[in-house]
């Protein structure tokens, strides 16, 4: 398939409340896409069916060649909520440590990967501060 993401037809309820109707949409292998509109329109609920976290109700859903959802293409595609998903009376380091150990890093290997992405997040002088501490822009970049 040539498409990265390919969705055909979904269709999403909250109770009885349709939310998405007969969603079609194919984004090319190698493209940025942005996805906007009016709030509430469903941006976030197909974004969250796209990355396997939402069901949908009916439809198809294919990522990276894989129908959805799927763990494993699941593990290697990322979705960031809108509000942070962080401990906010843990510091930086020990919210990296904890969402680190779930994916059962070893511990060299976990620190590797705190202190990489304390660097490529301009972070490294803010890990030992609670996140309660931190402006909104310091958690996003925390949670990403």
């Amino acid at each position: 398939m040539k498409d990265a993401i390919y969705l055909e037809n979904i269709n999403k309820y909250y109770g009885k409340k349709k939310v998405l109707h007969d969603i079609n949409l194919s984004i090319p292998k190698g493209c940025i896409f942005g996805l906007l509109g009016p709030s509430g329109c469903g941006k976030t609920t197909t974004v969250k069916i796209i990355a396997g976290v939402l069901k949908k109700d009916s439809g198809k859903v294919v990522v990276l060649d894989e129908k959805m959802p799927n763990l494993d293409i699941m593990a290697d595609i990322g979705y960031m909520a809108q509000s942070a998903a962080l401990y906010k009376d843990l510091s930086a380091y020990d919210n990296l440590k904890f969402f680190g150990s779930l994916y059962k890093l070893k511990k060299d290997e976990l620190e590797n990967r705190i202190n990489y992405v304390a660097r490529l997040t301009n972070l490294q002088d803010d890990l030992n501060k609670k996140v309660v501490a931190f402006s909104g822009g310091m958690k996003q970049r925390l949670s990403l």
